[in-house]
């Protein structure tokens, strides 16, 4: 077989998706592309999940941006990323903190010399 067809090769082992299970085979971390999440859609990155399954940390990179987002019995309840140059605004370091059903509570961004809170 072709490295092509295997996706191995001396050098580098090549998959879309890692997923890494417990003794009792519940996937407990994943690493590569992931499903679409909001803001980024698809992206390389990882979770590490709950031994029920929720997901508790994600990290995506996408396009001009990254994010890490924690969570909290499945609802985000801490963003924190960087949105590139293909923002409206610029770039910028964006941190939205929420309360334990997802709904934003608090959140800043920080443009060119500006910090700015989330309904500015």
């Amino acid at each position: 077989m072709s490295e092509e067809t295997t996706g191995v090769s001396e050098d580098a082992i090549r998959a879309r998706r890692f997923e890494v299970v417990d003794e009792a085979g519940h996937v407990r971390a994943v690493f590569g592309m992931l499903p679409a999440l909001p803001p980024v859609g698809e992206s390389a990155g990882f979770e590490i999940r709950h031994p029920s399954g929720a997901v508790s940390a994600t990290c995506a990179v996408a396009e001009a941006e990254a994010w890490l987002s924690l969570q909290l019995d499945g609802n985000a309840v801490v963003h924190v990323g960087v949105v590139g140059s293909g923002d409206p605004d610029g770039p910028q370091a964006v941190l939205t903190v929420c309360d334990a059903d997802g709904a934003p509570v608090a959140g800043w961004r920080v443009t060119e010399g500006a910090l700015h809170t989330v309904d500015d």
